[in-house]
């Protein structure tokens, strides 16, 4: 069986997808929104190096990915709640 490596996009510390608290699905889209828009603004302000450049577009999708699960997490919370 294979050994699990970390890589450098999991999960945050104290990041829990099967949490359900909905106050952590804000928590976490208030912390990857940020990170999203931090990439937005440092390619259009600062033009990387294309080593640089094909990095960040690698973290920002994982952003973007973290992001939509947390938006559905969101809903799927506050539905469960009505």
């Amino acid at each position: 069986m294979g050994v699990l490596q970390r890589t450098e996009m999991d999960l945050f510390d104290r990041e829990d997808p099967l949490s359900t608290l909905p106050e952590d699905a804000v928590h976490w889209i208030g912390v990857y929104q940020s990170l999203v828009d931090f990439c937005d603004t440092f390619q259009s302000a600062e033009n990387p190096a294309p080593r640089d450049a094909e990095r960040l577009a690698r973290h920002e999708a994982h952003f973007r990915g973290r992001l939509r699960f947390w938006h559905d997490r969101l809903m799927e919370l506050t539905e469960t709640a009505s």
